[in-house]
């Protein structure tokens, strides 16, 4: 009962066939090619990815609905806490290929957690968006559909 129990981690490296080295990529090479699929559909010319493109991939590959205003603040976030340059236009954030594995894989840390009021109609999950139209649309439908009914059915009867 003395004896600490200890998880793989905390353990000397006596067995390294069970482990991989520390720093290497857990993302196997299958999710890596998937990744750059990714990255080079949405890319620019000069091979980085800008806010918007960003905004696309979270939304469409990882069910982040954020609009380019909070994926630029978020990328802005992610180059600041790994001490990178933070350009002065803060609109010409970009990320390269590595940064932009880094950035996917760690977003919900640098995440600046906005209100979805701030975020565009077309940013939202598809779901919300047919609840708002539906909120919005419901009564004038059905005020329309009775002005239709009284004028084609019980007016002409009177």
């Amino acid at each position: 009962d003395d004896v600490e129990s200890k998880t793989p981690d905390d353990q000397v490296d006596d067995d390294d066939d069970e482990f991989e080295k520390p720093g290497t990529n857990p993302v196997s090479d299958d999710d890596m090619a998937s990744i750059r699929k990714i990255f080079d559909r949405y890319a620019n010319d000069d091979g980085l990815i800008d806010p918007a493109a960003v905004s696309k991939v979270l939304r469409y590959y990882f069910g982040a609905y954020i609009d380019p205003h909070h994926a630029q603040d978020t990328m802005l976030s992610w180059r600041f806490q790994n001490s990178l340059r933070i350009p002065k236009d803060r609109q010409k954030v970009r990320l390269d290929f590595d940064q932009f594995v880094d950035f996917v894989l760690t977003y919900d840390q640098y995440d600046i957690g906005k209100d979805d009021t701030d975020q565009l109609f077309f940013s939202k999950p598809g779901s919300l968006k047919v609840d708002i139209l539906a909120r919005i649309f419901f009564l004038p439908a059905c005020a329309l559909v009775f002005i239709i009914h009284y004028v084609a059915w019980i007016k002409p009867r009177a």
